[in-house]
């Protein structure tokens, strides 16, 4: 094996967290929390792309499909990790809502119960793409050491 081969089979699976709390993935990712907790990838090949993510899972995530040239998926992914943020601020809000608002109640406890089928419906989706990102990286791993 050459030095260019070993080179390229360490980058595809290299994953480092620095002291400063940033993440290295594949040689080809940066993900750094910034002020609001957001997790944002950023691809060093493709200076354009910068994108956040509510978890650092789903940033990650993001990463292995991009890398596996799936872009379908990471336009999905990006979009339930959107819609997963978005449900659980609704989800808080139409708790606050129901609390406070006695005449009302029951419109709120319904679109809340509401909302909690969606985020549901949603973590399944996002928990699909998490699982499979996994036994790519796997696979990938096993692969490496098994030569």
């Amino acid at each position: 094996m050459n030095h260019t081969d070993l080179s390229k089979k360490i980058k595809d699976l290299l994953v480092l967290k620095q002291d400063d709390g940033t993440y290295h993935l594949f040689g080809q990712y940066h993900i750094t929390k910034d002020s609001d907790n957001l997790y944002i990838v950023n691809c060093i090949k493709d200076s354009t792309i910068s994108i956040k993510f509510g978890q650092l899972k789903y940033a990650v995530t993001w990463c292995v499909f991009h890398k596996n040239n799936k872009y379908k998926d990471i336009n999905k992914i990006a979009e339930l990790d959107e819609r997963l943020d978005s449900l659980s601020m609704v989800i808080t809000n139409h708790k606050r809502l129901a609390e406070k608002n006695v005449e009302n109640r029951h419109i709120y406890l319904a679109k809340l119960s509401e909302d909690k089928i969606r985020r549901k419906e949603a973590q399944k989706a996002m928990d699909y793409y998490v699982e499979y990102s996994k036994y790519w990286q796997n696979k990938t791993f096993k692969e490496y050491t098994s030569h």
